[in-house]
């Protein structure tokens, strides 16, 4: 049975408007990924002096984070703190126990550390130092 030409048109246009559809899609699921995964799509800030960090379950040592640290925005909570990100690179493995998610963590645990601007009473208490 011969093809008209009018439905070889139709049929053109139709594989051409999902073909757009399909690249719009694409583009907005692109624009979403950059947007939320993508370390440069939040708000950065370098630190112009040393925080403290306090270690997990308050274990007593002092830790700094030099200043010059860029950290990225994450959020910002009604009681009025904030949290950031920071991106470390490690050469070799690291010692660690595995964390068990279990199911009153919905599938993510955060276990954020507090950070504490340095008062002169606080410079002088020891910190933890890396090589560099």
């Amino acid at each position: 049975m011969p093809v008209t030409p009018a439905a070889f048109f139709f049929r053109l246009l139709r594989r051409l408007l999902s073909a757009l559809v399909l690249m719009a899609l694409g583009a907005v699921l692109m624009a979403g990924w950059l947007r939320f995964f993508d370390p440069s799509g939040f708000q950065m800030m370098r630190t112009t002096e040393a925080l403290r960090i306090y270690g997990p379950q308050d274990d007593g040592v002092d830790y700094r984070l030099p200043a010059g640290t860029v950290l990225y925005f994450d959020q910002a909570f009604a009681e009025g703190h904030v949290r950031y990100r920071a991106y470390f690179n490690h050469k070799g493995p690291i010692a660690h126990e595995s964390v068990e998610m279990k199911p009153e963590y919905g599938g993510r645990l955060f276990a954020p550390l507090w950070l504490e601007t340095l008062t002169d009473d606080s410079d002088a208490s020891p910190s933890v130092t890396t090589p560099h």
